[in-house]
């Protein structure tokens, strides 16, 4: 997964916003601005200020920022594991078997 292109710089306009939409999070459904992407703890990590000025480093996935995933819109819900994450613990369950 590439980090998103954003910037701030350039268009004097007000800093881009994001959403941040992790069901469990407890700062869910808040309006934060945008501050960076990068990949940190071997993850795509979008650092964000809420409101009070507190910098936060978010999965990018827990927010907005990226177009909603097809699983989610197509699925509606009712498909709790990807396809290509159950094809990754197959591979793991079948390594730990052969052992």
């Amino acid at each position: 997964m590439g980090s998103p292109k954003l910037t701030t710089a350039g268009d004097g306009g007000d800093p881009p916003r994001l959403h941040i939409t992790h069901p469990f999070h407890p700062l869910r459904g808040a309006v934060v601005r945008y501050v960076v992407t990068g990949k940190r703890w071997g993850e795509a990590r979008v650092t964000v200020e809420t409101a009070e000025g507190t910098l936060r480093s978010l999965p990018v996935g827990w927010t907005d920022l990226l177009p909603v995933d097809p699983v989610v819109t197509l699925g509606r819900g009712r498909a709790p594991f990807r396809l290509a994450d159950l094809l990754t613990l197959a591979d793991l369950v079948d390594g730990r078997t052969r052992r």
